[in-house]
């Protein structure tokens, strides 16, 4: 393995903040939001152009249930609640009652606009188009962390952190222990598709098996749905990436593009086989959906009996 030296340089602080919230997924707005509703001054870093994480740039537009596992009481709240009141309330989500797999469909790219409003409203600094490089550590304690914007390299100071990257960017480039699971769970990319017959579904599925050989897919299904108010749109997604492990740079590129390949392959086989002629892929989630990669190992993991009888920490 090759290595380069580098001579040292100085780094300009570009902002200094109370709380720096590092991923600007739904997690890490709320974490955001909801600090600053406490009096907290606060940052958000994001390495794309939105936020929202998987469920905007990423187009997964389902989300479960907020009620424990018999659908009596309700165990999610906050700004999670919040938000979902004001997307159903506009016709921007709809619910599904007593269903295991699905709670809410939402319109993502209405979620885009959402969140932008909450950190404007909440008066948090945006950082987009900001990726977390590494962090700074002296004298044992976390002061800050470099970042690469579009004008180069920059250091955000602040007095606390969450990693909420998803991938812990931040817990891993400081050396904390991090673990994977093995298999992981494959990655999916997600589409909006034109004119895609819904009632349909069981049927493309078994095409998509019977004709996956000739188009080099894996036999597989997904899942897919509707947009609400994008009656002639349809959520897809329908195909898995296999054996990648997307905190590998390799790894994420080929789910990239062999997820839009797969979603073009599923198109074309129903042109083929099942005279969808007009079925077309309108927009390519700008991110693939993934799942899993690494995770910290915590002082303390939440069990499913804490999660599902809402259990209350003292340091909440």
């Amino acid at each position: 393995m090759e290595f380069i030296t580098q001579p040292a340089r100085k780094i300009k602080v570009i902002f200094k903040t109370q709380l720096c919230v590092l991923g600007g997924s739904q997690t890490g707005v709320f974490a955001a939001v909801r600090a600053a509703r406490l009096g907290t001054e606060c940052a958000v870093v994001e390495q794309g152009g939105c936020f929202g994480g998987v469920a905007t740039a990423g187009m997964v537009n389902c989300l479960h249930t907020l009620l424990d596992d018999r659908f009596e009481n309700q165990i999610i709240g906050g700004l999670t609640d919040e938000i979902l009141k004001i997307m159903r309330k506009n016709g921007d989500a709809i619910s599904y009652d007593k269903n295991r797999s699905v709670g809410f469909k939402i319109n993502s790219q209405i979620l885009k606009i959402l969140l932008d409003r909450y950190v404007t409203q909440h008066k948090i600094k945006p950082f987009l188009h900001t990726k977390v490089c590494d962090g700074i550590v002296e004298n044992g304690v976390l002061r800050g962390v470099v970042v690469e914007t579009v004008e180069g390299p920059g250091v955000i100071l602040a007095d606390a952190f969450i990693d909420a990257t998803g991938d812990a960017i931040l817990c891993d480039r400081l050396g904390l222990i991090t673990y994977k699971q093995s298999p992981m769970q494959p990655p999916t990319a997600c589409s909006v598709v034109y004119r895609f017959d819904r009632s349909r579904t069981l049927e493309f599925r078994k095409l998509w098996e019977e004709h996956s050989a000739e188009f080099d897919m894996e036999p597989d299904w997904g899942w897919s749905g509707e947009i609400p108010g994008c009656d002639d749109l349809s959520m897809l997604a329908e195909n898995h990436i296999f054996n990648c492990d997307c905190s590998k740079t390799d790894d994420l590129t080929k789910a990239e593009m062999e997820g839009r390949r797969k979603t073009d392959a599923l198109l074309q086989i129903l042109r083929k086989y099942a005279d969808n002629a007009d079925v077309k892929i309108a927009a390519m989630c700008d991110y693939v959906g993934v799942r899993q990669t690494r995770q910290v190992k915590c002082l303390h993991k939440v069990t499913m009996k804490e999660l599902l009888t809402g259990e209350h920490f003292a340091d909440a």
